[in-house]
């Protein structure tokens, strides 16, 4: 530390004081993974949580709608197939500032700081829902924070996209009719007179 004064003014000065450094802490524990999802059957799409596969199979809702969805639940669907996925209905909680950078990555359009619905790492909130967009991992992940609430989303997919389970395993037929001649029919011998 170096102090310079002049030859002018003086005034009460300064005083500086310090405290020995605590010792570092070791750096924080990175957050636990999430579990493994369940197997999910070939051709099924499958979900945790509160949200619901309807339509045979080929959609999937946030919990209770067209309703209210409830606050602080979340949920993954997964099985997804590769194809553009279509917006039946989607509102949710918006961004109440579109124009501020939320988690600081330079993009103030994908934040969506509240409830949103997430497909290949891109969140979706307000009322524009990944339209078209490809679930690259097949999978979409649903959030909703502890405050707002609204009707929610539908997203659905065409249910032709999906795998096509293997046929179930033939069961043993019988064996074929033996092809040996088979011994005449005994013969019906006319009784005697009376």
């Amino acid at each position: 530390m170096t102090w310079v004064s002049d030859d002018g003014v003086t005034v009460s000065g300064w005083k500086v004081c310090w405290a020995a450094q605590p010792p570092s802490l070791p750096p924080p524990l990175p957050p636990p993974s999430l579990p493994p999802l369940a197997p999910c059957p070939l051709g099924d799409v499958c979900t945790t949580g509160p949200c619901l596969i309807t339509d045979g199979g080929s959609c999937a809702t946030s919990p209770d709608f067209p309703n209210l969805y409830p606050t602080d639940e979340g949920c993954t669907i997964y099985g997804l197939p590769p194809v553009g996925l279509d917006v039946i209905a989607f509102d949710v909680e918006g961004d109440p500032r579109p124009y501020y950078d939320y988690d600081g990555d330079g993009d103030f359009r994908n934040d969506c700081p509240y409830d949103n619905l997430v497909v290949n790492g891109v969140k979706y909130c307000g009322t524009s829902g990944p339209a078209g967009v490809v679930p690259s991992d097949g999978t979409m992940t649903w959030v909703s924070d502890e405050f707002v609430t609204e009707s929610g989303w539908k997203v659905c997919w065409p249910p032709s996209a999906l795998p096509s389970p293997p046929p179930p395993s033939a069961s043993p037929s019988p064996p074929p009719p033996s092809t040996s001649p088979s011994p005449p029919p005994p013969s019906a011998s006319p009784s005697p007179p009376p």
